[in-house]
Parts: C-alpha cells; structure tokens; sequence
C-alpha cells in the first residue's frame, strides 16, 4: 500500500486519535514527534516518515487491525512483517497423481503370453494345451472372484507342494 496524500494524512491522524482516545501531545509522543508537528500534520503541512506510520500501526494493532493494516502499508511494510500476525500457513502440498499401472498389452501379446502359460502346465501335466487351458481359465475365474493376487495363489500353491513332497516321502 502507498503512504497516505496530504489530503488524507489529517483524516488518517485524527481517525487515530480518536480510536486511541488520545491527545495531539500524545500521539506526538508514541510518533516521536512533538505536539506542534502533530498539528501541522492534522492541517495536511506536514507528513510523517514510513518509521511514525509504523508507531501508530503498532498503537493501532490492539484496538482496530484494520485501520493498522492501513498504517503498516503507509510504512510500506505488512502487519505480519512487523511481526504483529502470524504469518499464513503455507499451502498443503499437492497431492500427486495415483501412479499409473502398466499400459494394456495388445491383444496379439496379451495371447501370446497366456498360451505360453498354458504350454507350461500342459508340460508340466503331461496334457495338451487344449485340455489345459478350460482348467486353467477358470482357475483364474475363481482366483479374481476371490479378489486373489497371483503372489497368494502362488504361496497357497507353493505350500501344497511342500505338503506333498513330504507325504511322498513318508511312503517310500
């Protein structure tokens, strides 16, 4: 804010005086100044330095901060700069986007790569794929339904095979 025309520093001073209930002696003192410089500037002939503004923005602050506020930015500086408010807090930081998943296979890929999960199970059954894949395609099915990661399935299964490896050897 600018400091305050001729016309208006009379207007400004007496609207503090009255506010503070004070004397022209004794806005003179809290500005510095002496009692005839106060009526000078009351009759718009004289005006104060930003450091007086800023003593009667201080005085002010208690009893009306908006009529302060006006007074720090006749000293071209900020309540909270005369250390009279607290700053504002700063702003929440912004919150990042969810982090995106893959990018969608193609179609083509996407095949490719469950044929070559069904070729392993087929090996590994000692099936054909053909007969695999139903199998495999609603294992799958249930597993999604169930709201299951593969790393669950695969522990589960992993634990099963450890059951049987045992079992067979108990046999033997």
């Amino acid at each position: 804010m600018r400091g305050f025309t001729l016309d208006e520093i009379p207007v400004f001073l007496m609207e503090a005086r009255r506010t503070l209930r004070l004397s022209q002696q004794d806005l003179g003192n809290i500005m510095g100044l002496s009692k005839r410089t106060i009526i000078r500037m009351e009759q718009g002939r004289s005006s104060p330095i930003p450091l007086q503004y800023e003593r009667v923005a201080r005085a002010l602050f208690p009893v009306n901060p908006a009529l302060a506020e006006h007074y720090a930015g006749a000293a071209a500086t900020t309540l909270v700069e005369m250390g009279l408010v607290a700053p504002a807090p700063p702003p929440a930081p912004a919150t990042p986007p969810p982090a995106a998943g893959p990018p969608p296979l193609d179609p083509a890929a996407s095949r490719s790569m469950a044929d070559s999960i069904v070729c392993v199970a087929a090996e590994a059954m000692d099936a054909s794929p053909r007969a695999v894949r139903p199998a495999l395609l609603a294992a799958f099915e249930r597993m999604k339904a169930l709201g299951m990661g593969v790393e669950t399935v695969l522990h589960g299964l992993a634990a099963d095979n450890r059951q049987g490896a045992r079992a067979a050897r108990k046999t033997d």
